[in-house]
């Protein structure tokens, strides 16, 4: 597996963690009402969809190394 293949593998990884992760502070948060489950909530959406931009350039940008 070359390194650009490792790298959109962990990409991936990394924004379906943040999913989960802002899931179950959704629901967190529907159980329990705490603001801070909502804060991590909004905190892990947004890093979702930073590390979503951040594959894409990534990818684009390393799209002419194809071997």
């Amino acid at each position: 597996m070359s390194l650009r293949a490792f790298h959109i593998v962990f990409v991936i990884s990394v924004v379906l963690l943040f999913m989960l992760l802002s899931y179950w502070n959704y629901m967190n948060w529907q159980d329990i009402g705490s603001d801070i489950s909502f804060s991590y909530m909004l905190l892990s959406l947004v890093l979702a969809l930073l590390t979503v931009f951040y594959g894409t350039k990534f990818y684009n940008r390393t799209k002419q190394l194809n071997d």
